[in-house]
């Protein structure tokens, strides 16, 4: 058996007083947004113009959307609504201008009012959105993820630091399982980290303040230079001196007191080495 259920009633459920028409519901069904010349459907409405009014069927509750944000009600008509499929926002022609938009041209406009505002304390947001309000769903490098949820904002190929980092692409060329930012692919790339573990076992020195962080810069570089062995780029004598290279690293790093003097000369020796025929 069909039902039928009036839906240009006030609050309080009394019927409207004048003419209502143009009708549009959300996807839902729960919101349905009209045109109504009645004046009791809310309260204070005395501007004596058709207005646009929200109902939810769900609560019951009707709101006048034709208004501004103080409540300040439109000195003109108001007619055609159309609303969102999820009752958020709603669309509307109006001839009022006092809606805050320097209206004085004396024509009808396009508005969009929503029904009700999500995020009050966040004068940039409606509603939540992807980051929650007080958070912009900003997206800096535009890959597609808001920088709320994106572990590398400034970095387009990225989402999270992965195995190399932000702005480090995580690219293995050899195949071997490592990427290339931990295995040196090319000569040019062996010569980058050859001269930055020269640097870092130069400051490994007994009293040295970030002792820690160069003794894991030193570790890390170690296995670069292991993960180098099987690359095809590099030559056989090549090989030979990152797996020296590499275990000199690691004794360094382990090494204290004087052993660490004999250790950090036997690295740099090696390194220089290993140096001076990836030039080639």
């Amino acid at each position: 058996m069909a039902q039928m259920e009036r839906i240009s009633v006030g609050t309080d459920g009394a019927e409207g007083n004048d003419d209502s028409s143009e009708p549009a519901i959300s996807a839902d069904g729960r919101y349905v947004t009209f045109r109504s010349a009645a004046t009791n459907l809310v309260a204070d409405d005395s501007n004596g113009n058709d207005d646009i009014f929200l109902h939810d069927r769900n609560t019951g509750i009707t709101t006048r959307i034709s208004v501004t944000a103080s409540s300040l009600q439109g000195d003109g008509f108001s007619r055609r609504p159309a609303i969102s499929g999820d009752g958020f926002f709603i669309a509307f022609e109006s001839a009022s201008t006092d809606f805050g938009f320097d209206d004085d041209a004396g024509a009808v406009d396009i508005f969009l009012g929503v029904r009700e505002d999500a995020c009050p304390a966040d004068p940039g947001k409606l509603f939540a959105g992807v980051c929650g309000c007080g958070t912009p769903d900003t997206d800096g490098d535009r890959d597609g993820t808001p920088d709320c949820l994106d572990g590398c904002p400034s970095d387009p190929g990225k989402v999270s630091p992965g195995a190399c980092g932000c702005g480090i692409s995580d690219t293995d060329t050899d195949g071997d399982g490592t990427p290339d930012c931990h295995d040196p692919a090319t000569p040019q790339a062996l010569r980058l980290l050859l001269r930055q573990a020269l640097a870092v076992a130069k400051k490994l020195t007994a009293r040295a303040r970030d002792r820690e962080a160069l003794v894991e810069q030193l570790r890390m570089i170690s296995s670069s230079l292991l993960a180098a062995e099987n690359n095809s780029a590099f030559s056989g004598k090549q090989r030979q001196l990152l797996g020296a290279a590499a275990q000199a690293l690691t004794d360094l790093a382990s090494a204290n007191g004087r052993s660490a003097t004999r250790k950090r000369a036997k690295a740099v020796g090696v390194l220089r080495k290993l140096l001076k025929i990836t030039r080639r």
